[in-house]
């Protein structure tokens, strides 16, 4: 059959389409392994460290090797890889639920470092971290080269276990404790919270409420207690009903700022442990009349897109989820090719004050 091209457009006469589409078709499914082989003349152990871009392979080979693949239009079948004991240039990430800024981010970054080494990514939600049966599971279907286990399921001393049993590389984001052998990573969440406090008491404030994050995540207990160390060096009292209980959500927030304003003598400021929960403070101000950032500062923290959505802008500290994912896969796959030992090791990621117009001195009397 003929064919002509117009630019990149092949076109083919109709007469011939039917039969075209057949043999193409027909090589895409019936394609193997070994006729790559046979096309580029190498071995077959040849075309698969090519196929997972092992060095040490002469370009020349390398380059007969492609051009069989595209020939045959050849797919190399993942699972059927996975069996053979071979690699399976699969990254999986564990989270609790898939939602919140948090979580974009981290699967953002994720994504983005997958996609440049060529790997493939696959999540997993265990809202009941305990639950090992559903990870066994899993973990026998992909055969991952490495798992991302953020909180509060890095915590769940059964899952990692499970991880260690299996020898399967894993680092651990933002963790409440290291633990040895476990790789791990994060801010410094407890200078972080030593910032706000040093801002906002920098600020003029006195009066300082403080929405914690979840109890279940590391962070939220690293940055109260930064928070408490900077209002100690300052001489300012943190009395324990300046403190709200949050979860990491809208409706936390708006709880713990009306708890917190109900008080006798209510905060100038209020430091929520995100962002989301900021934004909860700042919907509650409205309703009760109050401007950001005269009558009430608000503080957030990670710097999601929602914190430059919300009006007014809120100021807060910026962690690069993104950053923390691209850099536990690169730890991972250095572990997985022998590069790193996975001994304890604690990657920090720096963090940021990002100052906009939700915080301001208090009001003078």
């Amino acid at each position: 059959m003929k064919l002509w091209t117009s630019g990149s457009a092949i076109i083919i006469p109709v007469e011939g389409a039917r039969q075209w589409l057949e043999t193409t078709l027909e090589k895409i499914m019936k394609a193997t392994i070994d006729d790559v082989a046979r096309l580029a003349g190498v071995s077959v152990s040849t075309v698969s460290r090519v196929l997972n871009d092992e060095r040490y392979v002469r370009e020349a080979m390398r380059e007969r090797v492609h051009a069989a693949v595209k020939e045959l239009h050849y797919r190399p079948n993942l699972y059927a890889r996975n069996l053979a004991g071979d690699r399976s240039h699969i990254m999986a990430m564990i989270f609790d639920h898939a939602g919140g800024d948090y979580v974009a981010g981290l699967l953002g970054g994720a994504v983005t470092a997958c996609s440049r080494e060529g790997l493939h990514l696959v999540i997993e939600i265990l809202d009941q971290p305990s639950m090992t049966d559903k990870l066994a599971s899993f973990i026998g279907q992909i055969n991952p080269d490495g798992i991302i286990l953020t909180s509060p399921v890095c915590n769940d001393e059964a899952v990692i276990a499970l991880l260690q049993k299996r020898r399967i590389p894993m680092i651990r984001v933002a963790p409440i404790r290291r633990m040895e052998q476990i790789l791990s990573v994060g801010i410094d969440d407890q200078t972080a919270g030593r910032d706000v406090g040093d801002y906002l008491i920098g600020l003029g404030h006195r009066r300082i409420g403080h929405i914690i994050g979840h109890p279940e995540h590391g962070g939220s207990h690293d940055r109260l207690l930064g928070f408490q160390e900077s209002l100690k060096a300052h001489g300012v009292a943190l009395p324990a009903d300046a403190l709200a209980q949050g979860y990491f959500d809208f409706a936390s927030g708006a709880r713990g700022a009306r708890a917190l304003l109900d008080r006798g003598d209510p905060p100038t400021a209020i430091f929520a442990s995100n962002d989301e929960m900021a934004a909860g403070v700042l919907s509650v101000a409205a309703e009760r009349g109050l401007k950001v950032p005269d009558d009430l500062s608000v503080m957030g923290f990670d710097d999601g897109t929602i914190a430059s959505w919300v009006t007014p802008s809120l100021s807060t500290i910026r962690q690069s989820t993104r950053d923390m994912a691209a850099l536990s896969i690169a730890n991972l796959m250095a572990v997985r090719e022998g590069r790193l030992k996975s001994d304890a090791m604690h990657i920090t990621v720096r963090h940021e004050m990002i100052i906009r117009q939700s915080t301001a001195p208090p009001r003078q009397p």
